[in-house]
């Protein structure tokens, strides 16, 4: 069973639109847990960047709302992660659960492409795959080979 990390959102009238959780703030939540998941489990984006001069860029994001939540529903919203490499560690997914109570009320999909960084400092830089050293960080269930 791949690992977690979980966070705790409080509740805030600016988390809501009228009709459901606002997305902008469910995608920070999201990149949030996503980098904390990597600093836990794997390699903080500080180290990624600074030592293994390696970057991510989003590819691809999808937030798929599975119940309504609305502001007096609930105190605080459960945010989990997990992740796993994609393509022999050309592409970093992030899947992001935001729960109220037992409830999943969205699910949110992150794609990350790995860039190896150039020494100009406009940190430019082309696709590449996760140093190995960080890819080993990855248990055999978080490591799709396809």
């Amino acid at each position: 069973m791949p690992r977690t990390c979980e966070l705790a959102l409080p509740c805030d009238a600016g988390l809501f639109t009228p009709l459901q959780l606002q997305p902008a703030r469910v995608f920070a939540a999201g990149f949030a847990a996503s980098a904390r998941w990597l600093q836990l489990h794997a390699v903080s984006h500080r180290s990624l960047l600074r030592d293994h001069r390696v970057g991510a860029v989003m590819w691809n994001a999808r937030l798929e709302y599975r119940a309504p939540l609305r502001f007096f529903d609930s105190d605080e919203v459960l945010v989990r992660a997990a992740h796993r490499l994609v393509a022999r560690g050309v592409q970093l997914a992030a899947e992001v659960d935001l729960m109220s109570g037992s409830a999943l009320v969205a699910k949110l999909q992150l794609v990350y492409v790995p860039l190896q960084l150039s020494d100009d400092p406009s940190m430019s830089g082309a696709p590449a795959r996760l140093p190995p050293s960080v890819a080993a960080r990855f248990r055999p269930d978080e490591v799709e080979l396809s």
